[in-house]
C-alpha cells in the first residue's frame, strides 16, 4: 500500500450561519447517494443524509463531541468488554412507536447476515461473536449484543475497543424495524428523493428532541461537479457547500473572506499499487523508495488544492487514542 495524501478538510460556504427558526436549508450533497438504506450505504453523501434521518445510541454535537443519543446513559466494565446502555424513553420512530432495545438487536443482526451484504459489516468486527456471524460461520445467537426489557442494551465486545463510542455513530449500528425504511429515529423524515437532482427532509415531530430542531426543511441539491455547486451557491440557491473546485482554495479565501469555513472531519484518501508482483514483492526497499519519492505537498497544495494535509500513515491526526505522526 502507498499512502500518497490524507484529506483532513471538508470545505463549506456559508451565506449565514443559521437560518431563521421555521425557514428552510439548502445544502449541496456532492454525488448521488449510493443508498439510504443504513445496512448498504457507504458513501459520504449517503452517510451525511442519514444521519439526519436516523440516530444511534450516541451522536456528536456540534463540535464532534460525543454526546448522548436514544441513549441517555451507559456504563462500562472495568475490563472495558461489557457495556451497558439505558435507553431515553422519549426516543420515538417517526410514526410515534418508542424506539426499543430489540430494535438495536434487530438492526445488528440485519446488518451482520451475509445475505444483506453490508458492505460495512466489518465495522462490528469487535463485537463478540460479530465475525463468525458475518462469515456465516456461526449462530446469530451467539452474538454479542442483549436486549434487556425495552430500554436496556448490553454488547459485549472480543477486545477492549478505545474508539467502540465513535463506532455507535456510525448508521450501521442504528435501530432498525421497517423493511421498507419508511421509520426514522432522527430529527428529520424523507419527504422526496428525486434521483440525480435533490434528496427533500421535512422536519420530525416524534424526534426525541424536536423542540432543538430549528428548521422546517432541508433540502440536499445532488451536485457531481465541484463548480457548478459553487455557482449555484454564489447564484443564491445553496446555503451551504459540500466541498469547493480543486486548486481554488487561495483564491476562494480571497473572494469570501469570513464566508468561507473550513470544517475537519476524519479521512484518508491513498493510492495503491500491486505489491505482490515482481519486483515489488521481493523488493521492500523499492516500495519504501517509491513511496518516499511522492511528493505529498505538492500534490495536495498544487493538484487537490481544496484544504488537504498530507498523510504520513492511514490513521488521520485527530484519531481518539492514537498518538500523532509528526
Amino acid at each position: 500500500m502507498l499512502s500518497v495524501f490524507r484529506s483532513f478538510a471538508l470545505i463549506l460556504l456559508l451565506v449565514w450561519l443559521v437560518p431563521a427558526s421555521g425557514t428552510t436549508l439548502h445544502r449541496g450533497l456532492g454525488p448521488e447517494p449510493d443508498a439510504l438504506d443504513i445496512h448498504l450505504a457507504q458513501s459520504l453523501a449517503a452517510l451525511n443524509v442519514l444521519r439526519d434521518l436516523h440516530e444511534g445510541l450516541v451522536t456528536l454535537d456540534a463540535a464532534g463531541n460525543l454526546i448522548p443519543g436514544i441513549a441517555r446513559a451507559w456504563s462500562v466494565s472495568e475490563d472495558a468488554l461489557r457495556w451497558e446502555f439505558e435507553l431515553n424513553s422519549h426516543a420515538r420512530w417517526s410514526d410515534g412507536s418508542r424506539v426499543e432495545a430489540d430494535d438495536f438487536v434487530a438492526g445488528w443482526l440485519r446488518a451482520l447476515d451475509p445475505e444483506t451484504a453490508a458492505p460495512m459489516a466489518g465495522l462490528l468486527d469487535p463485537v463478540a461473536g460479530a465475525r463468525q456471524v458475518r462469515l456465516g460461520l456461526a449462530d446469530p445467537t451467539g452474538l454479542g449484543i442483549q436486549a434487556i426489557g425495552s430500554d436496556r442494551l448490553v454488547i459485549e465486545l472480543e477486545q477492549p475497543t478505545p474508539w467502540f463510542l465513535e463506532l455507535l455513530t456510525h448508521p450501521l449500528t442504528f435501530p432498525w424495524a421497517d423493511a421498507d425504511e419508511t421509520l426514522f429515529s432522527g430529527p428529520f423524515v424523507l419527504v422526496e428523493r428525486v434521483p440525480g437532482a435533490r434528496i427533500t427532509l421535512a422536519a420530525n415531530p416524534h424526534f426525541r428532541a424536536a423542540e432543538t430542531v430549528a428548521l422546517r426543511e432541508l433540502v440536499w441539491h445532488v451536485i457531481e461537479e465541484p463548480s457548478v455547486e459553487l455557482a449555484r451557491h454564489r447564484a443564491g440557491q445553496l446555503h451551504i457547500t459540500e466541498t469547493i473546485p480543486p486548486g481554488r482554495l487561495g483564491w476562494m479565501r480571497e473572494q469570501f473572506g469570513d464566508e468561507l469555513r473550513i470544517a475537519p472531519y476524519l479521512g484518508t484518501f491513498f493510492l495503491t499499487f500491486n505489491v505482490g508482483r515482481p519486483p515489488f514483492a521481493e523488493k521492500p526497499a523499492l516500495r519504501r523508495a517509491l513511496s518516499l519519492v511522492i511528493d505529498r505537498e505538492l500534490l495536495t497544495d498544487r493538484v487537490l488544492g481544496a484544504g488537504e494535509i498530507p498523510a504520513w500513515g492511514l490513521v488521520p491526526p485527530g484519531m481518539p487514542g492514537w498518538p500523532e505522526i509528526p
